[in-house]
């Protein structure tokens, strides 16, 4: 006051203005206005930041750079356990022993305001009154005020950011583990996978060289079974054809009718092995419906016991043709009709069959059939097991009417092979038996059947122009071949027990032969292979194949390589006579 008051005295007396004028009482009036004005305006201030300072949330602090405390705001007590500032500034006497928790972070924070005058959101740990750890946010200055260096600035409670953070890190450092674990146990799965996935790869490789060694050791065995099997039936058939005493034909017959037998066995025993390495082949062709299910009874009936009635029912308007495979479905029915047959010892035995939908060409239909017996019936804990391989609906069963169980197995995969779902069953013991399935098929155009009209009655011994070429390795059918041939006049025959003497026959011969017969499976060169040489030269020469390998492959494969006609062993004389007069006649 009294310096502003001089000043403004000098300048009037620069002015030559005397004290006792009345300017002179006016500027001092004014000057003390304006003092009063400054006054309170500072007042005002001091009590506005005294406000803020007091009711700041964050911690405002002023220390000494040797870490005493100068003043604090409520919000620093309250932050670290105090009742006020006052208190806190009664206990804390050396800030970075008593109120960090880390001495070494107060020289930290000493160090960097040196360097660069403040701080800024330096996060530090303190300790609270009750040793718990309060993290804060520091902002700072030094500043130099009465020849010495202060610190002042303020600080913000981060505890429960930093907890959640440290919460969240810890979280994420389980996490990690847990990632790295699953990591490690998904890697070890993916090996155990790998190991597995190479087992298995290796299980189906072994599993399948095993099914073809299996089917291959089938094959052969029906080879090897199949020739001898043609020698006794062949042989049994011509001494049938002989004049023979009775006692002696009905001996050659059970010869022939086991052999029959036998054949079948095997036949059954080759058709599951083809089933289950799914190798037995479809072939969907127009067929004629009614041919086919009154072959059936023909060929089945005959095995019926006296006083049982076989009967055939079709469905009015039944179509005629159908689209399916001839060769299987034919096989189903017999099977299933020869079995209510085997097992029906009085009633009668029903093949039943019916449609539903329109039948038209072209549109499909469902096909039912059934087959009725009023058999012994089947137990009903047996009525599943009975469609299972080699399995019999009763153990006394193939003791009293033989079989392997093969037959509805087969039939049953047959249905399901041809489109049909399954092949149901009812029975009640001491009633009968009931067994059906559908076909979803589809009506053929009639298809006008075209079986070449063969000579009757051929006489082979006045031709004398046939001259045959045999190829046969095994001698007991090489005489079987001569007698069958010389039975029916045929006496001009050539036997050779390879295909490499088959071509060397025929490049020496000085006539042409009629007709080659030729074994398929021979050492040296096979049928097949001399089939192939031979067509090279003599494509138009007739070559008859007789095999015992029964797969249709195995027809396929011989008409492929140029042969004209195919003959399973072991093979009918009616059949082999049949071929002859296709190819002679």
């Amino acid at each position: 006051m009294h310096r502003l008051l001089r000043r403004q005295l000098k300048r009037l007396e620069k002015k030559g203005v005397s004290t006792a004028s009345e300017p002179f009482v006016e500027l001092v009036e004014q000057t003390y206005n304006e003092f009063d004005a400054t006054i309170e305006r500072i007042q005002l201030s001091e009590e506005h930041y005294r406000s803020i300072f007091e009711n700041a949330r964050e911690g405002i602090f002023i220390t000494t750079i040797e870490g005493q405390i100068v003043t604090v705001n409520p919000a620093f007590a309250a932050m670290f356990g105090y009742d006020g500032p006052e208190h806190i500034k009664e206990i804390i006497t050396d800030i970075a022993a008593q109120l960090y928790c880390h001495p070494t972070d107060w020289q930290k924070m000493l160090e960097t305001l040196t360097a660069e005058g403040q701080v800024k959101e330096l996060e530090l740990h303190h300790r609270h009154r009750d040793g718990s750890t309060v993290w804060i946010a520091a902002n700072a200055r030094l500043i130099y005020k009465d020849a010495r260096y202060w610190i002042e600035g303020s600080l913000r409670d981060i505890t429960k950011r930093r907890a959640a953070e440290i919460a969240l890190q810890e979280a994420h450092d389980r996490l990690e583990e847990r990632v790295r674990e699953r990591t490690a146990q998904l890697t070890q799965a993916n090996e155990d996978l790998r190991q597995i996935h190479a087992e298995l790869h290796l299980a189906k490789e072994r599993a399948e060289s095993a099914n073809r060694l299996k089917s291959e050791f089938l094959a052969n065995m029906s080879h090897e079974i199949r020739t001898p099997m043609n020698g006794i039936l062949g042989l049994s058939q011509m001494a049938l054809r002989s004049t023979i005493s009775e006692e002696q034909r009905e001996n050659i017959e059970g010869i022939y009718s086991s052999g029959l037998t036998l054949l079948q066995i095997i036949n059954d025993i080759l058709d599951i092995s083809r089933i289950e390495a799914g190798k037995l082949n479809i072939t969907m062709e127009p067929t004629n419906l009614h041919s086919l299910v009154e072959e059936v009874i023909s060929i089945t009936a005959v095995n019926a016991r006296e006083g049982v009635e076989v009967r055939l029912e079709k469905s009015k308007n039944l179509p005629g043709f159908v689209h399916t495979d001839r060769t299987r479905l034919h096989q189903v029915l017999v099977n299933l009709v020869g079995n209510a047959i085997k097992f029906t010892k009085e009633g009668y035995v029903l093949l039943a069959v019916d449609y539903e939908g329109k039948a038209e060409p072209g549109k499909r239909i469902n096909l039912h059939f059934r087959i009725e017996d009023t058999g012994p019936g089947i137990k009903p804990g047996k009525r599943e097991e009975i469609f299972n391989s080699f399995s019999q609906g009763d153990s006394s069963i193939s003791r009293e009417f033989g079989g392997t169980g093969l037959g509805l197995s087969i039939s049953q995969r047959i249905v399901k092979l041809l489109g049909g779902d399954d092949i149901y069953l009812t029975s009640r013991e001491g009633i009968g038996s009931v067994f059906s399935f559908v076909l979803p098929i589809v009506v053929a155009a009639g298809v006008a059947e075209d079986q070449p009209e063969l000579p009757q009655n051929i006489d082979f011994a006045a031709r004398k122009d046939i001259r045959i070429l045999v190829a046969e390795d095994w001698e007991l059918n090489r005489l079987l071949l001569g007698q069958i041939l010389s039975d029916i006049g045929i006496f001009d025959i050539t036997f050779v027990v390879n295909g490499r003497e088959v071509v060397d026959a025929l490049e020496k011969s000085d006539r042409p032969y009629s007709l080659i017969l030729m074994d398929v499976q021979m050492p040296v060169m096979g049928g097949i292979e001399a089939t192939r040489a031979i067509r090279r030269s003599q494509p138009d020469i007739p070559i008859l194949a007789l095999t015992a390998h029964a797969m249709k492959e195995d027809q396929q494969q011989c008409l492929a390589a140029g042969m004209n006609d195919y003959l399973s062993k072991p093979y009918k004389i009616e059949e082999i006579i049949q071929a002859l007069k296709r190819v002679l006649g």
